[in-house]
């Protein structure tokens, strides 16, 4: 009951009464009463914290953690309504909140309902301001919001475990727990936490090189999305990395007007398919004024593309090799090849064995069991249709039940 006379007491001077007795009972009372509340700190949310971090490096510049934090609510807090997590660098490069992979979609409580993760443009989208004052539409911090504007997530501690994927380097992780029905939006910056991931980021361009390259005519070079040519020879690029560190490179290209001899890239595109496969998609490295001229494997059937980088190919029955040449004004290129297998197609007939009695047993491997099979696979044994759980000892079979057989081939199965 000590929370509803705090919210509306008001500390006066002891009053006169009728009786002096009671006049200084009541004078201490009230200033004893007054004392307590004046030296008791009015938010609780000073507590919130995080107690526990662990941090994965996915090696493409992204970084994943796991973050245990509890946020401190108490009897001066009214009920809370979330919290939000705060992801910063000193780096020229924000940080940003992935939605790939997820991060943890909600927290739960018993009795309450949830709290929903937002990042960026769907901050602010529960029923609580405060979310979308502070933080609105920006894609480092993430934020856990009740649906219920009443009462939120109760009025004692809340404890969660959020993981999140996070691109771009983190110096610094905060939580903001003061989310309060008794807060306000610029809220009380005493209520975050901050701590350190132990990371360093840039703080600006700190590398500068050069790069030279030389095209023969017609060709064109390629450096981080920047295309040259002819009529472009040279630039300057900045390039980023997911920690802030910029490099400023000058790059410089030279037409060799005597080349007539064009570098023509691998051949990209499957090498080990079934036979009859349709659709298969083969490719160089497209030189603009170039044209390219393929052939395929006896069977085949170029169905689209030729005299172009890029072809569509139909096989028939046995494979072969695929070869390409690049063309330019000047002259002809290497012939350019590519080994492609053709693995028989799988056709597995199935005779169900005749029934024995016991103690006899079933031989699953018995060739009048899989008679007038095609394609010559390797047959394997299994318990289940998803072919998981091998079938041990499949020429003495002593239960009864279904089983199954596969019929393998390099990536052809049946």
């Amino acid at each position: 009951m000590i929370k509803v006379f705090v919210s509306s007491i008001t500390c006066l001077p002891a009053q006169a009464s009728t009786f002096s007795s009671f006049k200084f009972i009541y004078s201490m009372a009230t200033v004893a009463f007054c004392l307590l509340v004046n030296l008791k700190p009015a938010v609780a949310c000073h507590d919130s914290e995080i107690t526990n971090l662990i941090v994965v490096d996915n090696g493409d510049g992204t970084f994943t953690y796991t973050i245990d934090l509890t946020v401190d609510v108490g009897s001066f807090d009214g009920y809370g309504y979330g919290f939000a997590l705060v992801f910063s660098n000193s780096s020229s490069l924000p940080p940003t909140v992935l939605n790939s992979p997820a991060f943890t979609p909600q927290v739960t409580r018993p009795g309450y309902d949830p709290l929903i993760g937002y990042t960026g443009v769907n901050i602010g989208s529960g029923p609580i301001p405060f979310f979308s004052a502070r933080y609105g539409n920006r894609s480092d911090v993430l934020t856990y919001e009740t649906t219920d504007d009443w009462f939120g997530m109760g009025s004692t501690d809340y404890s969660a475990t959020i993981s999140v994927t996070v691109s771009g380097c983190i110096e610094e992780i905060s939580l903001d727990g003061d989310f309060r029905s008794l807060g306000n939006a610029p809220g009380d910056s005493s209520c975050i936490t901050t701590i350190s991931t132990g990371f360093t980021c840039c703080m600006g361009p700190t590398l500068t090189g050069t790069v030279d390259a030389t095209i023969c005519p017609g060709e064109t070079f390629v450096y981080f999305g920047t295309t040259y040519d002819e009529n472009s020879t040279s630039g300057t690029e900045l390039l980023s990395t997911p920690e802030g560190c910029d490099s400023v490179v000058t790059v410089n290209v030279t037409i060799d007007q005597n080349c007539c001899n064009p570098q023509t890239s691998a051949i990209s595109g499957p090498t080990t398919l079934c036979s009859n496969a349709t659709g298969n998609a083969y490719s160089v490295i497209n030189t603009p004024g170039s044209t390219y001229t393929w052939s395929i494997p006896p069977g085949a059937t170029i169905t689209s593309g030729q005299g172009t980088n890029s072809i569509t190919v139909d096989f028939g029955l046995s494979g072969g090799q695929l070869t390409v040449f690049e063309t330019l004004q000047c002259g002809n290129g290497p012939t350019i090849t590519l080994d492609v297998v053709l693995n028989p197609l799988q056709n597995l007939v199935i005779t169900n064995p005749v029934s024995v009695c016991q103690p006899n047993t079933v031989d699953l491997t018995n060739s009048a069991v899989t008679s007038g099979s095609t394609g010559g696979g390797t047959l394997s044994y299994w318990n289940n249709p998803g072919a998981s759980t091998p079938l041990n000892n499949p020429s003495a079979v002593t239960a009864s039940g279904t089983y199954y057989i596969q019929a393998q081939a390099g990536n052809c199965s049946d």
